[in-house]
């Protein structure tokens, strides 16, 4: 009787999107265009995050997922130092690293896209605060509810 040569698997496949794990990366962007600024408004966040997702079914068109991540994480705020003086406006800036936590369920796997329905949390591994500005000083953690698609 001979022997039948099985397939290698390549440890790089099953990093890269084999079996359950997946290595992933994301940008995002979020901002709040009004003018108004008679209280302290975040004005832009900008940020990129890579990690690990682990898919709960490989095979079926839908799946749930949790993930986690590493990134960095641009803050912009705006407002008044005194809300009722209009003089009194300033900008706040930080930049620094942060931990993400994601929880999806993905639809339509087996099609030419898919939809992705997500809850992510952001904490951020820095106090928020501008040396330059008084107008934050806070640890600000983030929460993000949304809808990806994937072609």
């Amino acid at each position: 009787m001979g022997s039948r040569a099985r397939p290698s698997r390549s440890p790089v496949a099953r990093l890269i999107g084999a079996s359950h794990w997946r290595v992933y990366s994301r940008i995002y962007v979020a901002g709040n265009p009004s003018d108004t600024v008679d209280r302290v408004l975040l004005k832009l966040s900008l940020g990129g995050d890579v990690g690990l997702t682990y898919e709960l079914s490989t095979q079926s068109t839908q799946s749930f997922y949790i993930s986690s991540g590493f990134g960095a994480q641009l803050l912009a705020y705006k407002g008044r130092l005194d809300p009722k003086n209009a003089g009194s406006e300033e900008s706040a800036y930080r930049l620094g690293a942060t931990f993400s936590l994601r929880v999806g369920y993905r639809l339509f796997r087996a099609s030419n896209f898919d939809l992705d329905l997500f809850t992510q949390g952001y904490l951020p591994l820095f106090m928020t605060r501008d040396p330059d500005s008084s107008l934050v000083d806070a640890y600000t953690p983030s929460f993000v509810a949304g809808v990806g698609v994937g072609f």
